[in-house]
């Protein structure tokens, strides 16, 4: 097994990460399903579309991880909540989305490797 090359409270971060798009893509994919049971096909496909790319990026964060030398962890991961009309499902994408954001900027802002 390689020594991380970061520090610990990065690789804390990054798992965070990591754990970030897999909560987003497997609410998303829950959300989906809801549409789909309440007859919004089109909205349940542009969900499932979005859990897939959630996926890629935790798995963006997993090449990283290998790339600095540890092996991301998988978090137990519970989706945050499950709405029951098209109104709150976007509503929540967006809360979801902006949470999101906002870990990244600071995530990015802390991290004088990556401001140099």
């Amino acid at each position: 097994m390689k020594t991380p090359i970061v520090e610990k409270e990065y690789i804390e971060k990054i798992n965070q990460s990591g754990g970030n798009e897999l909560t987003a893509s497997l609410s998303y994919k829950q959300v989906s399903n809801c549409m789909k049971q309440i007859g919004y096909f089109g909205s349940a496909a542009f969900f499932l579309k979005e859990s897939e790319d959630e996926i890629t990026h935790y798995q963006i964060w997993a090449d990283a991880a290998n790339d600095l030398g540890f092996i991301l962890e998988i978090p137990s991961v519970k989706p945050k909540e499950k709405p029951m009309g098209i109104k709150e499902a976007f509503d929540f994408y967006y809360r979801n989305e902006k949470e999101l954001l906002d870990f990244y900027v600071k995530f990015y802002s802390d991290c004088p490797v990556c401001t140099r």
